[in-house]
């Protein structure tokens, strides 16, 4: 291509791909996000793209070449702002010291002794923290029918809730929000990592091989063997659900279904953003990707003109008469997937889950770690249903841990994991980026280890 011979550095792969333009003050100069993170997503690309040309070699029996593009990786990477531009001709901009995308609050807000980071995307998550805060009565205000309004009246909300932060302090009301499921972090400094206790308790920090005074944190995937179990036995008697599953399962018509990755399959149980990332990247490559969804996951039946608006999902900014299969995000990351409806918590559905667990070669989702033993789907019954399977979870802050049951999203993990004070302007200690960079890295380590576990289920011991 025509930049073939060009030369790049962080700062451009970010300018290049559009990244640069939602970090920042609107009325400054855009800032640079976190340092190296352009090469970290490229090489984890080139990771998962070597893994994939060795499955493409096994069954072809020629080698392969794969090449990895800088821009190609950081345009990719973007989560809703192209499909925003192509739905709608939006263009999202930074926004000032929070995330550049719907959401409020969605960004680092100051309480008595430092900053903490917010996260609250959800109707129930923001009733939750005005009540805390004793700001119910923002709902009743006349501009105010949705939560969704107050996307687009931030400083209504922030009139109110800045002052109230500003009195409590920090540690404290992250504890607090979270205790009453409010997605609330601490925004560390380097060296606030290396004492966060969580990262303790769950041994992140390793000797270096080349200096063993030195610290570094250890690979994000952890592999663990299961070891084999017997296989389930149900095998479709109870009822029509199981029966369509089935169905389902020996109709592989699939766009895609001749890369590198065909013959593999999935089951994607993911949500939002992360997990998606990394089953579509899977899809992509020629996976047969089966999501899996519940039958209300796309919203209800009836949509709210301020959530239209206050997302640019659809296209033209109009929902249609079927607006579940009109939502740009969910479109995005469904491509060259299937899709089954389920409802786990009726018994047909569940048993039509386990039917495709025992079709699975992976199971990907990212699911508090209580869920899936909640639905009785813990890693003894997986592998019981099917002993050679490949289950990849990948909850916000892992399955042990001080941490452990808060909720996560990648905006509040970024501050948490210390990439909000690598940027910034000179004149202020830390900077929430325009893009959650943990989302799209976790995919991406995600479907990494995906195929690193397949290669090692063909490895004896």
């Amino acid at each position: 291509g025509p930049y073939g011979a060009w030369r790049s550095t962080d700062c451009t792969d970010h300018a290049i791909a559009g990244h640069l333009r939602l970090t920042g003050d609107p009325d400054r100069e855009p800032l640079q996000g976190p340092a190296l993170q352009p090469a970290y997503a490229a090489g984890v690309h080139a990771a998962i793209g070597a893994l994939a040309a060795l499955e493409a070699r096994r069954s072809t029996g020629v080698g392969q070449v794969v090449t990895v593009s800088h821009h190609e990786v950081m345009v990719a990477l973007h989560q809703f702002t192209l499909l925003r531009h192509t739905h709608n001709g939006d263009i999202l901009n930074r926004l000032g010291n929070r995330y550049a995308g719907p959401g409020t609050p969605i960004g680092l807000y100051h309480c008595a002794d430092g900053p903490i980071s917010l996260t609250v995307p959800r109707d129930d998550q923001l009733e939750r923290l005005l009540a805390v805060a004793g700001l119910s009565e923002l709902l009743d205000h006349p501009e105010v029918a949705t939560t969704y309004d107050l996307m687009h009246h931030p400083t209504l909300l922030e009139e109110h809730l800045l002052p109230w932060l500003a009195s409590q302090p920090a540690e404290d009301t992250v504890q607090l929000l979270q205790a009453v499921r409010v997605p609330a972090a601490p925004v560390r400094t380097m060296a606030g990592l290396l004492a966060d206790e969580h990262l303790q308790a769950r041994e992140v920090w390793v000797p270096s091989p080349l200096d063993p005074e030195v610290r570094v944190p250890r690979p994000p995937p952890r592999l663990t063997r299961l070891g084999g179990g017997a296989a389930g036995a149900a095998d479709g008697t109870a009822g029509g659900l199981v029966d369509g599953v089935h169905r389902l399962i020996v109709d592989r018509q699939l766009a895609g279904a001749h890369g590198p990755l065909h013959g593999l399959r999935v089951v994607d149980l993911t949500r939002v953003w992360a997990g998606p990332l990394a089953t579509r990247i899977l899809a992509d490559l020629g996976a047969d990707v089966v999501m899996v969804e519940a039958p209300w996951a796309r919203g209800p039946a009836g949509i709210d003109r301020s959530s239209v608006l206050a997302t640019h999902y659809y296209p033209d900014d109009e929902p249609g008469d079927e607006h579940w299969n009109r939502i740009g995000f969910v479109n995005k990351y469904a491509i060259n997937k299937r899709s089954v409806a389920l409802d786990v918590s009726d018994p047909d559905g569940l048993a039509a889950l386990e039917a495709l667990v025992r079709w699975a070669d992976v199971v990907i989702e990212n699911y508090s770690p209580r869920v899936m033993p909640q639905l009785g789907l813990d890693e003894a019954c997986l592998a019981e249903l099917n002993p050679a399977l490949v289950y990849v979870t990948m909850p916000g802050y892992g399955r042990s841990g001080p941490c452990v049951d808060w909720l996560a999203y990648g905006p509040m993990i970024d501050s948490h994991a210390g990439l909000s004070v690598l940027q910034g302007y000179p004149d202020e200690a830390a900077r929430k980026g325009g893009v959650a960079w943990p989302d799209p890295v976790a995919g991406l380590h995600a479907a990494f280890a995906a195929l690193v576990a397949l290669r090692g289920r063909r490895t004896p011991g």
